[in-house]
């Protein structure tokens, strides 16, 4: 079919098959018309206010398509539209029924609607309109960038891939809705922007901001994760993870691959915080597990949960603690916590109560299991499974000692004041005393009762 002038179509346009041409003119499809069909677009360039269709075939535009805020572009299961040039401008709809979208190597700038499922093939893919890619599978193949107020939603329990790059700018959303899965291949910016309670599935490095949604994450092994702080239903991970940021961290569950004493997976807590409100059995013992594999006898670079800030900052661990263990506070960095909470925080090798401090309340918990403490809160600062002098010497260097960051709110006498030595030395003394009675923990109970923090 040839057409000498640039016209106006009211009416259907329909191309039958491969060999199927169009070609010579301007054509512009009002709101009433419409192209469909399978073949070739030649050498002529296409303003749509209608309806475009490539039916169940192959439709080619060899010049560039505009797609008016008006038109409409449907691409059912099977069928494929490619703009060997690009698309001029997209402002309408693009309707993906299970087809694929092909703007071969060419950037492409959404300002309107692409929804359905299906796939996308471009350069890069800019998104300043909505992406909906809703049930049964997708594929974008593309980076994409997402502007301004680019909204992009995997909804309708879908999968959709991700295979470039994914760029999430201020004023974007990225949302993965319940019972919907994203995955991404490629490297993610912008994790602050991501919300919805589906799962995410992240192979390449993910960074960007605090990751606070109700769903899930995994990181894929060969992959890492790198936010401001976490607060989702779960965290699993296979590659690397770190946490460096002002917000405190809250999980309902934490997976690290591997076995106890051959964890695979890496968490990093920096010198932060983290709350694991846990349902049903405690994960205490495997949490330790994970922490003293990551201590690595001091040197905190193994697999498991570590610290790189503890790593070059001597008398430093991650201390960790059953909510109960510390007389059941209700409140933990001003997060609410109950009997089935479990903490975590970088602090002071000797502070047993996780306040931050390290003081003679520390002390009377590391007596007390002293020979028979197998855990933080009882005085196992070295992460062996025994309260021994090792943990001792641990607590004493420490002693009288606060974090920075807690400063403000401590009590107890900064080291090298007179106080402090006074306090070494009491610790000692009482130490001496304790191991000449029956035990320093027998020798301890008698003279005072562990107090209780509400």
């Amino acid at each position: 079919m040839n057409i000498a002038n640039a016209f106006s179509s009211d009416g259907a346009i329909d191309l039958f098959g491969p060999g199927a041409q169009l070609s010579g003119a301007t054509i512009t499809i009002s709101s009433f018309g419409m192209l469909r069909g399978a073949g070739i677009v030649r050498n002529t360039a296409v303003v749509n206010n209608g309806l475009v269709s490539p039916g169940d075939g192959l439709l080619t535009f060899t010049n560039p398509l505009s797609n008016n805020a008006a038109g409409v572009i449907e691409i059912p299961t099977g069928a494929r539209l490619r703009t060997n040039t690009g698309f001029a401008s997209q402002l309408g709809q693009i309707i993906l029924g299970g087809g694929t979208l092909d703007n071969a190597n060419h950037p492409l700038t959404n300002a309107g609607v692409i929804a359905g499922r299906g796939a996308i093939r471009s350069g890069l893919l800019t998104n300043t309109g909505t992406i909906t890619l809703s049930g049964g599978t997708s594929d974008i193949f593309p980076s994409l960038t997402q502007n301004s107020v680019g909204k992009t939603i995997v909804t309708g329990f879908g999968t959709t891939t991700f295979y470039g790059n994914v760029s999430n700018n201020a004023g974007s959303e990225l949302r993965v809705s319940t019972g919907s899965t994203a995955i991404f291949l490629g490297n993610v910016g912008g994790l602050s922007l991501i919300t919805g309670g589906g799962v995410k599935v992240f192979e390449g490095s993910a960074s960007g901001g605090p990751l606070v949604t109700a769903g899930r994450s995994t990181v894929a092994p060969g992959a890492s994760l790198a936010v401001d702080g976490i607060r989702e239903s779960s965290l699993e991970v296979n590659g690397v993870a770190s946490i460096d940021g002002s917000v405190v961290s809250r999980l309902t569950q934490l997976t690290l691959a591997g076995a106890p004493n051959a964890w695979t997976g890496r968490l990093g807590l920096t010198d932060d915080r983290l709350i694991i409100d846990y349902v049903g059995a405690s994960p205490l013992g495997t949490i330790a597990n994970q922490i003293k594999q990551g201590y690595n006898a001091g040197a905190w670079n193994g697999a498991g949960i570590s610290s790189s800030t503890a790593a070059v900052t001597p008398g430093r661990g991650i201390g960790f603690a059953e909510a109960s263990a510390l007389g059941s506070p209700i409140m933990f960095f001003s997060e609410p916590i109950d009997a089935t909470t479990l903490l975590l925080r970088y602090t002071l090798q000797g502070d047993a109560d996780l306040s931050g401090s390290v003081n003679l309340d520390d002390f009377t918990r590391l007596a007390a299991g002293f020979g028979s403490g197998t855990v933080w809160t009882q005085g196992d600062f070295t992460y062996d499974g025994l309260v021994n002098l090792d943990d001792f010497t641990a607590l004493a260097a420490n002693f009288g000692q606060t974090l920075p960051a807690d400063a403000a709110r401590a009590s107890v006498p900064e080291p090298g004041s007179c106080a402090g030595v006074l306090g070494a030395v009491t610790i000692a003394s009482l130490f001496s005393r304790g191991r000449r009675a029956t035990g320093a923990a027998a020798g301890l109970r008698a003279r005072r009762p562990i107090p209780m923090r509400g």
